[in-house]
């Protein structure tokens, strides 16, 4: 897989399902997430997860937030009473401030008061959000059932029932 995305055309057109620069940026992105968190998944029998790279799980974070619950509701559902969330990186200066409510999930990259808040690494974060991670041993403050809502019904849908 990386020697194809390593020699692709740079101004190669195909499919891609979020905004990226180009289809070959979001698809090297995209699958260096996937590919991560399916080692964190290999991992995680052994109970010793490698974390990730401050900045690739910040990026991780994004993407998640920004682009898979940025899109329209019906394609990353988060069921549950309205909601704030605010995420905070502590091996950085990284914030994530997210309204859940029954128009979708919004997210802004900065730091707020929030219903609940969760700070930890990078990687924790990104693992916590992707339920890799449980949000023991991470500073939670505030109403932690919105953590547990979020763990609970956070779901990225890859297709729809028709």
């Amino acid at each position: 897989m990386v020697a194809t995305l390593e020699a692709a055309d740079p101004d190669t057109e195909c499919w891609s399902f979020l905004p990226a620069p180009s289809p070959l940026a979001f698809w090297c992105r995209r699958q260096a997430h996937e590919t991560g968190i399916h080692r964190a998944d290999a991992q995680s029998p052994t109970g010793e997860i490698t974390p990730f790279e401050r900045r690739f799980a910040e990026d991780g974070i994004d993407e998640l937030l920004f682009g898979f619950f940025g899109r329209p509701a019906s394609d990353g559902e988060v069921q549950a009473p309205p909601a704030t969330l605010c995420v905070r990186t502590t091996d950085g200066d990284a914030s994530w401030y997210v309204r859940i409510d029954a128009g979708g999930v919004r997210t802004e990259r900065r730091e707020a008061d929030a219903d609940c808040s969760v700070a930890g690494t990078a990687s924790d974060l990104h693992l916590l959000l992707w339920n890799r991670l449980s949000p023991d041993g991470l500073d939670v403050r505030g109403d932690d059932q919105v953590l547990r809502r979020w763990r609970q019904h956070a779901q990225i849908h890859w297709s729809r029932s028709r």
